[in-house]
């Protein structure tokens, strides 16, 4: 496995020299250059703020005037994004917008939080003391593996994905799994 920014790993999988994307959302553009496994898990998005903020998201207008960290390329809702009421600053990856967060040059960010929590994590756990999430989210949305189009054996990945996926679902390993890592299904 290896960790790159995002645009950098869809590219390389739409153009096949890296076989799997985890953790994809489904969205037209990605469409036209990748393959969908069936969906294994929910990706819950929410904002990410500084210890004892007391910003809650509430819809799309509780964000006027802020000036949110968003990171290039990731497939965020429409609404979201064509928002006119914030300011989105983009960057590369999630750490940047963590560092930019906590130096009050943005007022929030996003990320699924136990991707967030993870990254924080092995990068410097004193950061998840420093930072909150919102307990609402902006989207739920299904997350996929991705094959890329121009991977030769793009059919035999997805269906191997699938089949283990059904698998594991039929014979609980999947269930027993989602509850030793707290995530919900």
């Amino acid at each position: 496995m290896t960790y790159m920014p995002w645009a950098r790993a869809e590219a390389d999988v739409a153009k096949g020299v890296v076989d799997i994307l985890p953790d994809t959302w489904m969205t037209e553009d990605q469409a036209k250059t990748l393959v969908y496994s069936d969906p294994y898990a929910k990706n819950e998005l929410k904002f990410i703020k500084r210890k004892g903020d007391p910003f809650e998201y509430a819809g799309i207008e509780s964000l006027k005037g802020k000036d949110v960290g968003i990171i290039k390329d990731y497939g965020y809702e429409d609404t979201f994004i064509k928002s006119d009421l914030f300011k989105k600053d983009e960057v590369p990856d999630l750490m940047t917008n963590i560092k930019k967060l906590l130096a009050t040059h943005i007022d929030l960010t996003l990320e699924d939080p136990i991707v967030a929590r993870f990254l924080m994590k092995s990068v410097d756990p004193t950061l998840l003391s420093k930072v909150e999430f919102t307990k609402n989210n902006l989207s739920t949305v299904p997350l996929y593996l991705c094959v890329g189009k121009n991977n030769p054996r793009q059919k035999e990945i997805i269906k191997a994905f699938n089949k283990g996926l059904l698998a594991i679902k039929a014979n609980g390993t999947y269930k027993r799994l989602f509850l030793k890592y707290g995530i919900s299904e």
